[in-house]
């Protein structure tokens, strides 16, 4: 059986992108880059948009089960804030080179 990925050209041009980029990670400007351009401007409003739209519910049976609000934060509000960290990096990452010129 054949896979259908590999026939598709915009996933080849996808994993061509990453796989001649990856070497990005390693460098100097990207350990210096990487976290300020998740933590600008673009990176906060992000973030904030997706904690607004997380229910107040959440937050109260939390405060009612005894939790504290770094409990809350930590073990409610981040892991269900993974699918965004993982957005805004990959946004960060793909952004990077235009920002540094390149």
């Amino acid at each position: 059986m054949t896979s259908q990925a590999g026939k598709d050209p915009n996933k080849v041009q996808a994993a061509k992108f990453f796989i001649d980029h990856m070497g990005r990670l390693s460098t100097e400007w990207a350990k210096a880059g990487m976290i300020p351009a998740a933590a600008g401007a673009f990176g906060v409003f992000f973030l904030r948009q997706f904690f607004v739209t997380l229910p107040g519910e959440l937050e109260e049976a939390a405060e009612l089960d005894g939790c504290n609000r770094w409990q809350i934060f930590v073990t409610i509000a981040l892991p269900l804030a993974r699918p965004a960290l993982v957005t805004l990096f990959l946004l960060s990452f793909l952004l990077f080179p235009v920002r540094m010129g390149t």
